[in-house]
């Protein structure tokens, strides 16, 4: 991991200082071909710091990048991370519908970091999510699982959004969806994502002790860095679901903070709400 920081860290700076340069004068390509070279330099520095959320130091590098989708598409994860879910959508869609949909024509626009068509939807399809428009999330979503179906992420959005939508059995059907995928797509079939989606099955099936034991199994098996806050908290909303209220209340009131948007923490206020009040507290 080590050399490869290092590696990232030396191409960074011979490509900011190529795409830095005052001039473009070479005897060997032509001027043109050489200021598009550099600008593909720039978008180079633009998606590594994407990749490593510098939000301010993409906007600056994808500034010229006219047409590509690349600056909306900044501008609509700077409007995700501040929750503001609709503008990120718009910016999202722009991106997209700006973005080439087809192999770029030229050699030296192959030269550019890639786009990845299918991921774009997801973002946009989450977004759409969380700001409320289920409809549309779910078309979004419908369009990316056909282009990634071994994507079990895809199908949890999906599921997400059908259950806002109210269709409940086809969530129920997506949850299932989502849970196979994962198990087919793990190593040993072993899959902390798998066990999660599948403990939310079960739990909207209102099965809260296997759901609690189907999340427990998610935590002890791997899972992305940024599900495992979902899962804990997901195991003690099952735990308070299925009357476990004197410790697994103040348990999931202080998970719920570092929860991510798609977890349904209204749903866990007004759970927490129905417990009975404990003894402690009666006797106070």
């Amino acid at each position: 991991m080590q050399e490869d920081a290092a590696t990232l860290e030396r191409v960074q700076r011979e490509l900011f200082g190529a795409a830095n340069q005052t001039s473009c004068v070479s005897t060997v390509i032509t001027p043109v071909f050489c200021q598009t070279a550099v600008e593909m330099g720039r978008r180079w520095l633009g998606w590594m710091a994407l990749q490593h959320d510098d939000l301010g130091e993409a906007e600056r590098d994808f500034g010229s990048a006219v047409g590509a989708g690349w600056r909306d598409w900044v501008l609509g994860r700077k409007a995700f991370t501040f929750a503001n879910y609709r503008e990120a959508a718009v910016q999202y869609r722009k991106a997209i519908e700006e973005s080439p949909k087809d192999e770029p024509a030229s050699f030296a626009e192959r030269l550019g970091p890639p786009w990845n068509y299918p991921s774009r939807l997801i973002d946009l399809g989450a977004a759409q999510l969380l700001a409320g428009d289920a409809d549309e999330a779910i078309a979004t979503l419908d369009t990316a699982a056909k282009a990634q179906p071994e994507n079990a992420r895809i199908l949890f959005l999906r599921a997400r959004a059908k259950e806002l939508a109210g269709q409940q059995d086809a969530a129920l059907a997506d949850y299932n969806m989502a849970s196979r995928t994962a198990y087919a797509s793990a190593k040993d079939l072993a899959s902390g994502e798998a066990h999660l989606y599948r403990g939310i099955l079960l739990y909207r099936r209102k099965d809260y002790q296997h759901a609690e034991d189907e999340f427990s199994s998610a935590l002890n098996f791997e899972i992305p860095a940024t599900l495992r806050p979902d899962a804990v908290a997901w195991r003690h909303l099952a735990a308070v679901a299925a009357g476990s209220c004197e410790a697994s209340r103040q348990n999931l009131e202080r998970t719920l903070a570092a929860t991510s948007p798609f977890f349904p923490k209204d749903e866990a206020r007004k759970k927490m709400s129905g417990c009975p009040t404990t003894s402690a507290e009666t006797r106070r």
